[in-house]
C-alpha cells in the first residue's frame, strides 16, 4: 500500500520583536519565583537567614534588569533640549554663579594667609592686620607676629620643648642674611635674630623663623652643635613639612630679592651699587670698572628717582653746627631742647653785636623825594 504524502510549502513566520520590558519582567519574575521557592523550601528546613540574603543580593547585583534603566535621548533631541534650556536660562545661570561665588567663602588658615599670592579678601581675619597700611613695618607688629608664629611652631613641630629656651630679636645690622640662630651651652638657650631689612614681609618672616628654629632644635633638643644643615637639621625640616604641607619647602639658602633704599649708578657705564644707607661719597668715590662718577638714586616703590641736591646751609645752621658740641660739653646737664634754646639765644646776641658794629647806612628819605 502506497501512502502519498502531501507536499506542503513551509511558511516563514516573522517573529515579532518583543518590547524591552518583557525580558526584564521575566527576569524579575524568575528572581521573585526563586525567592518564593527558596522561602517555601526553607520552611521545612532550618536555614541560616544570612546565607539566604547573601544569595539574593548576589543575583540582584549581577542582574542588570533590577537596576533603573537610563533614559537615552537621540542626539537631535538632546541638542534641541540643550539649546532651548541654554537660551532660556542663560541669564539665570549667570546670576546663580555670581551668587555662589559671593556666598562661598574660601577657608584659608592663618599660616597660608601670610603668603603674598593670597588676595587680601581671602586672607584669614587674624592675618589681615599685617597687610593693611604699615602693619608689618611697625616694630611692635613684627614682634607680635614672630611670637605668634613661634608659639604655633613650638606646639606643632617641636612638642613644646623650645618655649622657655628661645628668644626672638629683630636687628637692622643683617643686610644680606635673613636671620641666624646663636646658642649657649651653659644656659641651654638660643637666640633667633631676624633681619627687618631682608624679612620685610610676613611671608619671609614665617619661612625664615621656621628655618632658624630647626637649628635651635638640633642644639637644644638633640644636644648636638656645629651640625649646620646636616641630617639632624633635615630631620626637623622634614617633620615641619609634614605638619605644614601647604607651606613652601624649607631651603638651605634664601633667594629673596632685597629692596635697597639707595642706589649708586655710574654715569658712564651705568653700573649700579646698592646700599641700605648713604655709605658712598659721590665727590670722592668712583666706579671700579670705568672710574666714572656716581649719581645717587632713591629706590622708592621700585622706581628710581634722582635725589634732589642738598640745600645750602644758612648762617643759623652753620652757627649751630659749629657751637653745638662745645656747648654740650660745657653744659652736660642740659637736654637737647634746652641746649637748642640756649644756642638760639646766643645766635641772636651775636647777630645784634654784628649789627651794632657794622650799622647799615640807610638813604635819606628827603633826598629820595621827587
Amino acid at each position: 500500500m502506497i501512502v502519498l504524502q502531501e507536499h506542503r510549502t513551509v511558511k516563514t513566520i516573522k517573529c515579532e520583536e518583543k518590547p524591552p520590558t518583557e525580558p526584564k519582567r521575566k527576569k524579575r519574575n524568575s528572581i521573585q519565583e526563586f525567592i518564593c521557592n527558596s522561602s517555601s523550601a526553607s520552611s521545612g528546613e532550618d536555614e541560616d537567614p544570612s546565607e539566604f540574603y547573601s544569595k539574593v543580593n548576589r543575583i540582584i547585583d549581577k542582574d542588570l534588569s533590577w537596576r533603573k534603566p537610563e533614559e537615552d535621548y537621540s542626539s537631535d533631541e538632546s541638542s534641541q533640549l540643550s539649546s532651548s534650556s541654554s537660551s532660556s536660562s542663560s541669564s539665570e545661570n549667570d546670576e546663580r554663579i555670581i551668587r555662589k561665588k559671593k556666598d562661598t567663602k574660601i577657608s584659608i588658615n592663618f599660616l597660608e594667609s601670610l603668603s603674598n599670592y593670597v588676595p587680601l579678601e581671602d586672607k584669614h581675619s587674624d592675618a589681615k592686620q599685617y597687610f593693611i597700611r604699615t602693619g608689618f613695618k611697625n616694630k611692635n607688629k613684627r614682634q607680635e607676629l614672630a611670637e605668634k608664629l613661634f608659639s604655633m611652631y613650638d606646639q606643632d613641630v617641636f612638642s613644646s620643648k623650645l618655649s622657655d629656651k628661645v628668644t626672638i630679636v629683630w636687628s637692622g645690622r643683617l643686610t644680606a642674611t635673613a636671620g641666624h640662630c646663636t646658642t649657649r651651652r651653659s644656659s641651654q638657650t638660643a637666640t633667633v635674630t631676624l633681619s627687618h631689612k631682608v624679612c620685610d614681609s610676613p611671608e619671609r618672616c614665617r619661612d625664615t623663623l621656621l628655618h632658624e628654629l630647626c637649628h635651635a632644635a638640633v642644639s637644644l633638643i638633640d644636644n648636638v652643635t656645629d651640625q649646620g644643615h646636616g641630617p639632624l637639621w633635615r630631620k626637623w625640616t622634614h617633620k615641619a613639612e609634614r605638619c605644614y604641607p601647604y607651606l613652601p619647602a624649607i631651603s638651605v639658602k634664601h633667594t629673596y630679592d632685597i629692596a635697597y633704599k639707595f642706589i649708586y649708578r655710574c654715569i658712564q657705564c651705568r653700573y649700579e651699587v646698592q646700599r641700605h644707607s648713604k655709605s658712598l661719597n659721590i665727590e670722592i668715590d668712583c666706579c671700579g670698572k670705568c672710574m666714572g662718577k656716581f649719581e645717587l638714586l632713591l629706590n622708592n616703590n621700585k622706581t628710581n628717582e634722582v635725589q634732589t641736591p642738598k640745600k645750602t646751609l644758612t648762617r643759623y645752621n652753620l652757627f649751630i653746627k659749629e657751637h653745638f658740641q662745645t656747648t654740650k660739653q660745657a653744659q652736660p646737664h642740659l637736654s637737647t631742647p634746652q641746649l637748642m634754646k640756649h644756642l638760639s639765644q646766643e645766635y641772636r646776641k651775636t647777630m645784634e653785636q654784628q649789627q651794632q658794629q657794622n650799622p647799615i647806612d640807610l638813604p635819606d628819605l628827603e633826598q629820595l623825594k621827587i
